[in-house]
């Protein structure tokens, strides 16, 4: 079994346990909550996902680019400093936290205390994960990441249920989430402090800050583009429908989910592969595949997901499984959008990430607001899908610019124009989506055993024209 196979089965595997683990908690956790509860829930996890891209600084993205060229003590030195570098932020964070959440709490008076403090430690001590995880993954420790990843969510599970038994409700479940953090931050700090020789270049450190700048501004755009829409909503439709759509959103993201085993690996080796012998053939291919896997995953999700809902959830939440199939088609053209961006981040210092995001926030806030305005959910719905249909563009054209690779276009949109269509049809009748479901898996077998299968070895002429001399 080669290394890279052997690696994205211990990431799929540790994926599996985590987010199988977190599927269960999801109906427990929904029928523990009112749907004003489930809507707070979701609107404190959106404060945590644009905080987390603020305080990751872009240090993930600079790391992955430095890494394909350090060796040795160098990558040791990259590494220990990327790792202070995030601790610092940390710190900085917890200072700035204070008079922040003082000038939160009073003229925010209806948010609870207790809840912004836990929401607040979860994100500065979550800050403190990303470069020990990283690491991990540019060592190919696959192993020691699954079995921490997978316990922290274990353990979350655990408290979740605990706190939720004794009614501690949407508090417990933040609760959780911090405690769990803590023992996992606690561990990978530990571990890379034991493993490699701490030393910090103020030269790197001043490398990576100048890469991930612009990093901090485009992701907290990005965020704009998908994450604002919860915030339109509970301002214009209220909190009860902003959790239906939340409840959807988690199913559409086992997408995002399920890709992850392959971009776990992919994404720190990218560069490293690029820089080989036909390392821009064998991006194509690694790229297509995960373009293509994540349409199928998209209808496979759009097919079975809603029936998990009418079955498991309670009814005040059943009409989040019409919403499923279009915010699962949304999620792999964002999921299509990260993946052919490898050209964006050649230049040193990755600008066009930052222009496009900036493009998509104020395309995101004007189409969100006006389609929630007009159309409540629905409208936000089919906004999410084309604004990421959009972005998918933009970033494929940038990075084609900046690099060129022969993807095969033409295969990719009739795959797309594929599962955008039959998933208009399920709106009249599910017949349809499974027959459109079935067809696309036996010909996606097709093609991957056609992409990816031996290739025959030219055969050897000199050999063949020396036993002919012989011959004569």
């Amino acid at each position: 079994m080669s290394r890279a196979i052997q690696q994205s089965l211990y990431y799929a595997a540790g994926l599996v346990l985590m987010k199988g683990v977190s599927f269960i908690m999801l109906p427990i956790v929904a029928g523990a909550l009112s749907t004003t509860d489930y809507g707070q829930l979701d609107l404190w996890l959106s404060i945590l996902n644009v905080g987390g891209i603020i305080l990751g600084f872009g240090l993930i993205e600079a790391l992955y680019k430095q890494a394909g060229e350090a060796k040795g003590n160098a990558f040791d030195t990259l590494n220990s400093t990327a790792t202070i570098q995030q601790l610092t932020i940390a710190v900085m964070a917890l200072i700035a936290a204070v008079p922040i959440g003082l000038f939160v709490l009073s003229t925010w008076t209806q948010i609870s205390s207790t809840d912004f403090i836990l929401v607040t430690l979860t994100l500065i001590i979550s800050s403190a994960i990303n470069m020990p995880l990283t690491w991990l993954r540019l060592v190919d420790n696959a192993r020691l990441f699954f079995l921490l990843t997978s316990s922290k969510a274990m353990i979350q599970a655990v408290l979740t249920f605990a706190f939720l038994h004794y009614g501690l409700g949407l508090t417990g479940v933040l609760l959780s989430g911090l405690l769990s953090s803590l023992y996992l931050a606690t561990l990978l700090l530990v571990k890379q402090w034991c493993s490699l020789s701490f030393s910090w270049d103020a030269h790197v450190a001043k490398q990576m800050r100048h890469y991930g700048l612009p990093l901090i501004f485009s992701g907290s755009l990005l965020f704009v583009a998908a994450g604002a829409e919860r915030w339109i909503l509970a301002a214009t439709v209220g909190l009860e429908s902003l959790a239906q759509y939340a409840i959807a959103m988690q199913f559409a993201l086992i997408v995002a989910f399920l890709c992850e085993p392959l971009t776990l690996w992919w994404f720190p080796k990218r560069f490293q592969i690029l820089n080989e012998d036909n390392g821009k053939v064998k991006t194509v291919q690694i790229a297509e595949t995960l373009c293509h896997t994540t349409i199928w995953f998209a209808m496979s999700i759009a097919l079975f997901a809603p029936v998990i809902i009418e079955n498991w959830f309670p009814a005040r939440y059943h009409e989040a499984s019409q919403w499923i199939p279009w915010l699962a088609l949304g999620i792999a053209f964002k999921q299509i959008s990260h993946t052919l961006t490898t050209g964006c981040y050649i230049d040193k210092q990755p600008k066009i990430v930052l222009k496009i995001n900036t493009i998509m926030a104020v395309a995101a806030l004007t189409v969100f607001t006006l389609s929630s305005w007009l159309f409540g959910i629905q409208g936000v719905v089919f906004a999410f899908v084309v604004l990421y249909a959009l972005r998918a563009y933009l970033f494929d054209r940038a990075s084609q610019k900046r690099l060129v690779l022969n993807h095969h276009y033409i295969q990719l949109a009739t795959h797309l124009a594929w599962a955008t269509g039959f998933i208009a049809l399920n709106q009249f009748s599910p017949i349809y989506l499974v027959a459109g479901w079935l067809v696309q898996t036996a010909l996606f077998s097709f093609w991957l055993m056609q992409n990816w299968r031996p290739k025959a070895k030219p055969a050897d002429n000199s050999i063949r024209t020396d036993t002919f001399a012989k011959r004569l």
